[in-house]
């Protein structure tokens, strides 16, 4: 028959007799482990009352072991001492993360606010492993083993957690000086049909993407044709600029091309912004501390342009609160932290443009059902956060008596780069 797992209070039990047993005294053992001596006693006779034997002999000037407590000490010093070195080294990963963290990222996106950070943050945290893929295929990252994603708003599933890291996007339809003196300006987006377009391919689809513009406040569609279609954006734009035919990417991309004047902005009129690049992830209880430090470190790169120092000061400031409760509230709300009146205009656009686009809806994900998603996970998040002060209140009073196990370094960057571009 098994013996039934101890509780908490055996836990404190066993540990108040394992320190008395070692120093053989209990005003030393009070105070090694935080506490007086009264109390002390009281834990050690409300012990030896649960196994029904006395564990010491005491004078009034001396303490030793009965025959049975030499016995228990023989028996559980052992495996006392292990569970403290198991909880220890549980709290050095808290203050020295460790692990590998797999993400999926869109390439352009990757750019901005990943390669920025790299150096810093594997020179900060060299015992985390990032495994990145860098790919604009729209993935479940829960189902593909994924910890977090960095991908458009408009793709993002409503149950993740999303945290707005830059601005709202816009694509512009552009060509060279030499294409134009050829053929002509569009002078509206449906002459474009009349155009030699070079198209893109969103990966996984086997037709090329529609161009999308705004007029009157709603969304329409172009199915452009031309002589070119691919998978990678900035393949396209260097068509343009050799005159191939018209492209459509995002200002990341033309922009230096249009300010040296290879290339020409066309039909900017109807060119409206949408969502930008968020970081998602899902919502969990007790985020992992290699995952919460790559979070920390991009959000802080997207708003400081020192992320990783940021990431450092705050896992700093939970250690010093003896935990992580504040760190793992989620972000639900930073793009209103970060603007309320675009982020409200921007949940008008998003909405707008779901209604006009209803065969694409489970493709884009507005900005308004995000955010109501995002509050039932709220409410759900008070009743953890009950939980978690409990449970975290435990772990302090367990951890004074506890060392701390040195952990090995690991190799710092892992990259899968395939050949695929973002809409961006």
């Amino acid at each position: 028959m098994k013996s039934p797992l101890p509780s908490a209070g055996d836990f404190n039990q066993l540990r108040a007799f394992v320190a008395v047993a070692s120093s053989l005294n209990f005003s030393r053992a009070a105070e090694n482990l935080g506490v007086s001596s009264s109390a002390l006693s009281q834990m050690v006779r409300a012990f030896e009352e649960r196994v029904g034997v006395s564990l010491f002999n005491r004078t009034t000037r001396s303490v030793s072991l009965t025959e049975a407590g030499a016995r228990l000490f023989e028996r559980v010093r052992p495996a006392v001492e292990e569970l403290a070195g198991a909880l220890g080294e549980t709290r050095e990963r808290r203050a020295h993360p460790a692990g590998t963290v797999r993400m999926h990222c869109f390439r352009t996106a990757a750019d901005l606010y990943l390669t920025p950070i790299l150096r810093a943050f594997s020179d900060a945290y060299p015992q985390i492993v990032l495994d990145i893929t860098l790919d604009d295929a729209v993935v479940n990252i829960v189902a593909e083993g994924y910890d977090v994603a960095i991908r458009l708003g408009e793709v993002i599933d409503k149950d993740l957690i999303a945290v707005k890291l830059g601005p709202e996007l816009r694509q512009t339809a552009v060509a060279s000086p030499d294409y134009l003196s050829r053929h002509g300006t569009p002078a509206h987006p449906r002459d474009l049909l009349a155009h030699r377009c070079i198209g893109w391919r969103w990966p996984g689809q086997k037709t090329p993407h529609k161009w999308e513009f705004m007029e009157n406040g709603k969304w329409f569609e172009v199915a452009v044709d031309g002589p070119l279609i691919s998978n990678m954006k900035d393949f396209g734009v260097q068509a343009a600029i050799d005159g191939v035919g018209i492209a459509f990417a995002s200002q990341q991309l033309i922009a230096p091309h249009i300010a040296e004047g290879r290339l020409v902005a066309l039909l900017e009129r109807w060119s409206a912004p949408f969502p930008g690049y968020y970081l998602c992830y899902p919502a969990q209880r007790q985020m992992a501390p290699p995952l919460r430090a790559v979070i920390d470190a991009i959000r802080g790169g997207s708003r400081e342009g020192d992320g990783v120092e940021a990431a450092r000061s705050s896992a700093a400031t939970r250690l010093s609160l003896g935990g992580e409760e504040a760190a793992d509230q989620p972000e639900r709300h930073d793009d209103q932290r970060a603007g309320e009146g675009p982020a409200a205009d921007l949940a008008d656009r998003v909405e707008a443009h779901i209604g006009d686009r209803a065969d694409e809806a489970q493709r884009r994900f507005p900005e308004a059902a995000r955010r109501q998603a995002e509050e039932g996970h709220g409410r759900a998040d008070q009743e953890r956060d009950q939980e978690q002060a409990h449970e975290n209140a435990e772990e302090r009073t367990a951890e004074k008596t506890l060392g701390a196990t040195a952990i090995g370094h690991a190799n710092p960057l892992r990259i899968d780069v395939r050949d695929k571009s973002d809409p961006a």
